[in-house]
Parts: structure tokens; sequence; C-alpha cells
């Protein structure tokens, strides 16, 4: 039985290892060149605000493409075997803490994470927690995951439960008891990240405001409160998961209780935090005083008044709440004409004008790809054929166009840095059609 736990466990980091090194075969070059330099801290310091947007990005990313490739990688072995009859070991896996009964050696945290194969049912009901174990014969991995120690127990692993603990002693060892955050302070953690994976990890009791489908198999829901500010938690699911939240039939003004949300950097575009749903992330039916309090909300005209509110401004693509950061803008108007900068003709130093309801228009740099979506979304096939060619992009024929088939666009813009007494430089970065019904709805609100 021991030889089949090391083997199975020498299978799951074999499946992590390669999963991880098919994935950064992809990873973007600035990251690639981070990794390998001789201090990645100081090359990330060096780099550009593009360039270090890329890296987080991709940090981001990185581990919950990696738990999906694992499990589907586990998964296609498992169906691979051609045994009619698979034995498997059950198993639990949990952080651990070192515990700390004075202060002189309150300073030492350790974290471990801890396996335990072929778990029993007195084991199970002890790994609670805030439970404090002392633990004998443990084995430890020669290298950690994530940058934790990894610990294997056994059914030849002694746990014997310690007498009852004070808060205080629990609080020092570094364990907090857990119970939801709220979207105020889960904002506040997406602005200021911490490099610890288990701080950015929360509980969270909201309303659900809307759910998006951003691809096949990614899909993203809006959590939202009293306070009007909103949470976007994204999952990574199979094709076949028509429900990957769990929700069922009723998702209008449903209160949810979502637990271990990896929280992730804040969206400056939408206005609002962002959490990935990881492989601990699960729905749980928490019932306590604040979901009863939030399902009253929910249900009255406020709270309605509140999530329409949210939903509006997420359709019309509107910042959340408040103002977006100095480098980011977004705008809703008309293109009126685009024009070569200075009399340049490099193609990719065109400028657009566009109304936005100002007495002068508002000019913008338009990176030429930009120009090939928005002449797509205006549905204009004879230019969309010439645009895929930028040496046979007219600018009259575009301007004609564009005075001919007005309709409102919804544009995201980057204000570029400058030097000396120069004015900003804004570029537009996103383009789409503006959802005109979801603005209106706004505007009455």
């Amino acid at each position: 039985d021991l030889k089949k736990q090391r083997a199975g466990e020498k299978h799951a980091d074999a499946a992590h290892s390669e999963c991880a090194k098919e994935l950064d075969e992809d990873a973007p070059s600035e990251w690639k060149q981070m990794v390998v330099s001789n201090s990645p801290e100081e090359y990330y310091e060096k780099i550009s605000s593009a360039e270090k947007k890329v890296v987080d990005d991709w940090n981001e990313r990185r581990p919950v493409l990696l738990q999906s490739m694992v499990s589907k990688f586990i998964g296609d072995s498992m169906r691979d075997e051609s045994a009619p009859e698979r034995k498997s070991n059950p198993y639990v896996k949990t952080l651990v803490k070192t515990f700390h009964r004075d202060q002189m050696t309150a300073s030492t945290q350790a974290s471990a994470e801890l396996t335990v194969w072929r778990v029993s049912e007195e084991q199970f009901d002890l790994l609670k927690e805030g439970t404090v174990l002392r633990m004998k014969n443990l084995g430890v991995k020669e290298k950690s995951r994530d940058g934790f120690l990894q610990l294997r127990a056994g059914p030849e692993t002694v746990m014997v439960p310690l007498s009852e603990e004070s808060k205080r002693q629990l609080a020092r060892s570094g364990y907090e008891e857990r119970r939801p955050k709220s979207l105020i302070k889960i904002n506040l953690m997406s602005k200021k990240m911490e490099t610890d994976r288990l701080s950015n990890e929360v509980d969270v009791v909201a309303c659900v405001a809307q759910i998006q489908k951003l691809g096949e198999c990614l899909t993203a829901i809006y959590l939202t409160d009293e306070t009007g500010l909103a949470l976007k938690i994204t999952r990574n699911h199979s094709a076949t998961n028509t429900d990957p939240f769990q929700l069922g039939n009723a998702k209008a003004h449903l209160v949810v209780s979502f637990c271990n949300i990896q929280i992730t950097a804040f969206d400056e575009i939408e206005q609002c935090a962002t959490g990935t749903w990881g492989l601990f992330s699960c729905k749980t039916n928490r019932i306590d005083s604040r979901q009863e309090e939030l399902h009253l909300w929910c249900h009255s005209q406020c709270g309605a008044d509140t999530i329409g509110a949210v939903c509006a401004r997420l359709e019309a693509g509107i910042p959340m709440i408040g103002g977006l950061s100095n480098r980011h803008q977004i705008s809703i108007g008309y293109i009126l004409a685009v024009f070569e900068e200075d009399g340049c003709r490099d193609s990719q130093r065109i400028k657009a004008a566009i109304d936005y309801g100002e007495a002068m228009p508002l000019v913008a740099e338009f990176p030429l790809h930009l120009i090939h979506r928005t002449v797509a979304l205006l549905q204009s096939h004879e230019l969309r054929e010439h645009a895929q060619h930028a040496d046979l992009l007219n600018i009259s024929t575009l301007n004609a166009y564009f005075q001919n088939n007005q309709k409102l666009m919804h544009l995201s813009f980057q204000v570029e840095s400058c030097y000396g007494g120069d004015s900003p430089t804004l570029r537009i970065t996103q383009v789409s059609l503006a959802n005109v019904d979801a603005l209106s709805r706004l505007l009455m609100a």
C-alpha cells in the first residue's frame, strides 16, 4: 500500500511538472525573460508599464490554467488505463501553520501543505480549521510547491489534539477564523495585491448581478451588495458545464456564498475587483444573519435599483463606480474623421477625431488593427477587404464612410506618458459598438 501511495504521489508530481513545462512554452516572452534572469525582481522593476501588465496578467492566469491542465492530464491518464477496475486511495489536503504558545517565537510563522493519504475517519474528524494538533511520523518532500513545504501523512501518522487554546494564541500563530470578507475589503485587496497566495484568498457572501459567457470554456459572474461595488469572478470549465457556479435555475437576485476565491488585480476598465475560481473554490449553503440581510435587501426596491444600475453599467461599458485611473479613460461618441499625424504618412501614426458631446472633438491615436476592427464592426464588406492590406487603406475613403454611416461607439483609451511641457497623448486600446439601450437605462435611473 505504501508503494502504491508513493507511486500515486510521483504520478501527481510528474503531471504537475509536465503540464508546467508545456504551459510555460506558451508564456509571454516578457515573463520568460524575467524568469531566466539573474534577479527576476530587478528585471521586473526595469521593464515598462506595458510589459509589467503582461507579466502580471500571466502570473494571475498561470495557476488557474495549470490546475486545469493537471486535472485533465490525470483524468486522461485514468481513462487510458486498460485495467477494468482501479483502486483509489482517499486523501485530504490541508494547509497548516506552526503553533506558537509564547510571543518570543511568534515571528516564525512557517506554513506547509499537508497531504493525508488513506485518511481514516478519526483523522478526518480531527482535521478541522482552528484545531491544534501534535503529529508524529510525518514525511517531508524534498521540493516545495508554490512556496509551501510539502508534508505527507498516512494511517501510521499519530495525531493528538491539544487542549483548547485561546484565540489570542491562535491569532499569534497566523490563524484567522474563516469569515466572509466585505466587498469594500475585497476591492481594497484587489487594488493592493499581496505576494502571498493565501493572503489573497477570501470567502464572500453577495448578490448575483450578472453572468457573462466570455468564451466556450470561460464564464464570469458579477457580485454586488448595498455598496454598489462589484466583484468579478472568472472560472475556466469544460465546454459541457452549463452551470459553472452551481446556481441552478434561479439566478436573478440570488444571494450566494463562495469559499476560497483567489483575488486578482483590480480591473481599471470596469473599475471592479476581480477574482478567479480555483481548485479549492466552492459554493456553500451558508445560512447566517448576513445572508438573510442580503436576501431582504436584494428583493427590496432599493436592492433592485442598485443591482439594475450595476447591470446597466456593465452592459454599457461604463466604470462601475467613481472615475477611472489616470492612465485609463472611456468615451462614448462618434468617429468624425481619421488623419495622419503632422503630415506623416506612417500608417502606425493615424489619429482619430471623436465627437463625445463637448465643444471640441477628442483626438487620440488610432492603431491600425483597431481601425480594421472598427471597419468590421460597422459591417462594410468593401472597406473590410481593403483594410486587410495596410497599403490599400485610403484615409479619404474611410472618412467618407464614417461620415455617411455614423454609429455610436464605445472607446477605451490609455494615457501615454509625456515629457516636459507636452500634453499627454491618448491612445485607443479597445473599440466596440455602444449599447444604446443600456446607456438609456443608466441615464434614466
